[in-house]
């Protein structure tokens, strides 16, 4: 890794001004060799032959190899006046090796603003000690897929027979998508910080926008299309998440006694704007039980339709079960009668049920008392650190969901910080 940076900081009566611009460049090679065979014989004190070529039968070996690179330019420029405005911009400009060279870069700037209201001389309020509006617009790439994950493979072990005579051949096994390009986020954020009652009580607010574009996942296919390479990376989707953000904060000291608490509410509204790209959109994507359908949330359950009536139970796809259970028609409890005889149709037989994101609530507690400390654990860490896990496995198959894997990873890492978690799933 090689880093060149120039940093610039001057102070002007009220003003303030502070920026740094560089390069970075990131080199990765790798080379494994591996090797083995059994059945070594012995020597007359009893040990073993430790030389590889000694070793009688089942001979094995591998080779691989992994190299990538990264090249960035960046900058960055701060203005603060009388510490009441803030501006500041960043740009970055970053090249990967992982793609191919029509598409390797990327540009991703962002803004931001704030204005401390609480330091302009209009401003009384005495019980507020410090209010602060802030916002920022923003773009980050990603391109973390395979080192030459845009190159295909060529198997050159493949012979054919032409005229009576063998002759050897080679085809592609490892089918690619040679198109790939950045996957971006664009984020907007609004918000304030506020302090009140002499900075003992702080809230903090924000609304957040984010899109990302061209989301990279890999896209699994047929083996009858003669790929042997796993499964393809694609551009995949598009996706929307928004929502807001509130912090609630208390600390306070009677005597020698501190102590402190922090709430956290999240909620986020999660759309999908779109599947593909370049005119290779989809209509819905399966996996499991779950269903990815454009204008609808990422991963929605996708389940067998059950109605209740009584002690008695209908389970959509179940013709039989219908027949013995109500002998009606009305599997789906709108009226509409279907033909036991016959096939139950399509829509009745699973149905979008519900969301994966839901609201969450998290909150940590602190008290000190001389060398005396406690941090007690609502759920305790080693069941919160169950919760962080379990999101972050329902995270990750929604294709980088990032707002809701920065709030998982948080959590995990965290092990709530000897707090709470209430996920509040939707009804």
């Amino acid at each position: 890794m090689i880093e060149h940076t120039l940093n610039f900081n001057k102070d002007f009566g009220k003003h303030h001004v502070d920026a740094v611009v560089g390069t970075t460049y990131q080199h990765h090679e790798w080379e494994g060799l591996w090797a083995s065979r059994l059945n070594f014989p012995m020597t007359g004190n009893g040990d073993y032959f430790t030389v590889l070529n000694a070793g009688q039968s089942n001979q094995q070996n591998s080779n691989s190899i992994s190299e990538n690179a990264m090249i960035s330019y960046l900058g960055r420029a701060n203005y603060v006046y009388d510490d009441k405005y803030y501006l500041t911009a960043t740009f970055r400009r970053d090249g990967t090796s992982r793609l191919a060279k029509e598409n390797r870069w990327g540009n991703f700037p962002s803004f931001s603003g704030a204005w401390r209201i609480s330091k302009e001389e209009f401003f009384d309020v005495p019980w507020i000690n410090d209010l602060k509006i802030r916002g920022n617009w923003g773009r980050l790439g990603n391109s973390s897929i395979g080192d030459w994950d845009y190159i295909g493979t060529i198997n050159q072990s493949i012979v054919t027979v032409f005229g009576g005579a063998i002759v050897p051949g080679s085809t592609q096994v490892k089918l690619v998508n040679a198109g790939l390009v950045w996957e971006t986020k664009e984020t907007v954020n609004v918000g304030f910080d506020a302090s009140f009652l002499n900075q003992r009580l702080t809230v903090s607010a924000e609304y957040y926008n984010s899109k990302t574009s061209d989301v990279l996942a890999e896209t699994p296919i047929a083996i009858s299309t003669g790929n042997q390479g796993g499964s393809p990376w694609k551009n995949a989707a598009s996706l929307r998440n928004k929502g807001f953000e509130f912090t609630f904060g208390w600390k306070d000291q009677i005597s020698g006694f501190k102590y402190s608490a922090l709430l956290n509410v999240t909620t986020m509204d999660n759309e999908v704007l779109s599947l593909g790209r370049d005119g290779s959109e989809r209509n819905f994507i399966d996996s499991g039980q779950a269903r990815t359908e454009p204008g609808r949330s990422l991963a929605e359950f996708y389940l067998l339709q059950q109605n209740r009536r009584g002690n008695r139970s209908v389970i959509g796809n179940d013709r039989q079960a219908v027949a013995r259970g109500l002998g009606e028609t009305d599997i789906a409890g709108n009226g509409v009668g279907i033909d036991l005889a016959g096939e139950v149709p399509p829509h009745l037989l699973r149905h979008l049920v519900g969301e994966v994101c839901s609201p969450v609530v998290h909150g940590q507690q602190h008290a000190e008392h001389g060398n005396f400390r406690v941090q007690p654990p609502l759920d305790g860490p080693e069941r919160a650190h169950q919760i962080g896990q379990a999101l972050e496995g329902v995270i990750l198959t929604l294709h980088r969901n990032e707002h809701a894997v920065r709030r998982a990873e948080g959590v995990e890492r965290q092990q709530l910080q000897r707090g709470y978690l209430i996920v509040l799933s939707p009804i």
